[in-house]
């Protein structure tokens, strides 16, 4: 009878030697823990620009930039932006944000515009300036 133990056969084919599993756990490992040291700073820096990006266009888009370009930003006396003159009253008070600072005001007069027509102030002459043809 042959010894079926010297040659010992799995249904895959030959059983692979221990010592070889074990170097390629080893290398397994080694790739693994040089990835975990690796990629934390990568992810964090990657953070870090994300956020950088996003500040940089709230400083453009933001409610400060928008009054510094010369807009003003009204609100009640509770803080609610006003959007529209239907949101005013009567003798309310209202608070205006302006790039230096805040106005109080009240409402003495209210009014609307009509469909398509713009309240544009037309500008005034400035004295000695010369005026077009």
């Amino acid at each position: 009878m042959a010894n079926t133990n010297s040659g010992r056969q799995t249904s895959a084919g030959l059983e692979t030697d221990p010592s070889r599993e074990i170097i390629l756990r080893r290398h397994q490992f080694a790739d693994f823990a040089r990835r975990l040291t690796t990629c934390p700073p990568i992810l964090t820096d990657t953070k870090r620009k994300r956020f950088e990006r996003a500040e940089k266009i709230l400083a453009v888009l933001g409610p400060d930039a928008t009054l510094q370009r010369g807009y003003t930003i009204t609100t009640d006396v509770d803080g609610n932006v006003i959007r529209s003159i239907t949101s005013v009253q009567h003798k309310m008070r209202l608070r205006t944000r302006v790039s230096d600072g805040e106005i109080e005001s009240t409402v003495t007069e209210e009014q609307a515009r009509g469909a398509g027509e713009r309240l544009v102030e037309k500008a005034k002459p400035v004295a000695g300036a010369t005026q077009p043809t």
